[in-house]
């Protein structure tokens, strides 16, 4: 389940990132990681709870813990970025 969708799960938190990381709020910058951070918190609870649904559950977790690790790494180079064209405006 999780590897036909892989394209989507890597590029959608990126997109998300960059255009958040756009606004001057650090609110909104934040926001792809926190929505990923909740869907994986979300997915541990309901493998403890349902057991039954594990494999869901277990899909579900890997697949937002993957979109949280793209949106924290696209959120590093975008401020890499940023420091090297300040360092050339100088």
């Amino acid at each position: 389940m999780f590897w036909e969708t892989t394209s989507i799960v890597i590029t959608l938190p990126m997109f998300l990132t960059y255009f958040c990381s756009l606004s001057s709020n650090k609110r909104v910058q934040l926001l792809p990681a926190v929505i990923f951070g909740i869907i994986l918190v979300g997915a541990v609870i309901t493998w403890l709870v349902y057991p039954s649904d594990q494999e869901i559950s277990k899909s579900l977790g890997f697949t937002a813990l993957v979109a949280l690790c793209c949106s924290l790494l696209t959120r590093a180079i975008i401020k890499e970025v940023y420091r090297i064209r300040g360092s050339f405006e100088r």
